[in-house]
């Protein structure tokens, strides 16, 4: 559960496909949500040294304040995450790696 809602919810959410007469299609659901955990994977493994997930530290942002952040969607979060900014560590992460942690990091946000 992230932010008081079901990992399922959030996955539709992000998903799109939460259309109440047409219902969920369990595959983009299912696919939604493993893409933020495995999203979740890469920030444990990379990023956790600097970022925590829900409390900013004196280092950087909280991954949840990042979310919060005006315009921080899906699209621009996997372009932020392609450039070198520094005083942040370099990670050379693969396009699937990025795009699935710009899901989790919105996965985050407030809805």
């Amino acid at each position: 559960m992230r932010n008081g809602m079901p990992a399922l919810a959030i996955a539709l959410a992000l998903a799109g496909c939460a259309a109440p007469e047409r219902g969920i299609d369990p595959v983009v659901a299912a696919e939604a949500g493993a893409r933020i955990a495995r999203g979740e994977a890469v920030v444990a493994r990379w990023c956790a040294d600097c970022h925590a997930i829900a409390v900013d530290t004196a280092d950087a942002p909280s991954f949840r304040t990042i979310a919060q952040r005006p315009g921080r969607d899906g699209a621009h979060l996997a372009v932020f995450l392609r450039e070198d900014h520094f005083p942040m560590t370099t990670f050379r992460l693969f396009d699937h790696e990025r795009d699935d942690v710009a899901a989790f990091i919105v996965s985050l946000a407030p809805r």
